[in-house]
């Protein structure tokens, strides 16, 4: 999930359906099951995220963050 979380930051303007459907419609369409699926577990922020969703990644983010401050230190 972190490195999701990594890879889609600030790119979230580019995973968008519709300029792929341009390229191809296949392709379009995957990046819509992937965007759903992003947005669903909570590494996209969008209107219809669950704010749970939303508290689970920031919980799991600072979780994560403590561990590797734990092993610097």
């Amino acid at each position: 999930m972190l490195k999701l979380n990594n890879l889609c930051e600030g790119k979230t303007n580019k995973i968008t359906p519709v300029y792929y459907s341009k390229l191809c419609p296949t392709t379009g369409l995957f990046v819509f099951i992937v965007k759903d699926a992003l947005e669903y577990i909570g590494i996209l922020e969008d209107k219809k995220t669950l704010p749970s969703k939303i508290y689970k990644k920031l919980n799991y983010l600072i979780e994560e963050n403590k561990k590797k401050l734990e092993s610097l230190g």
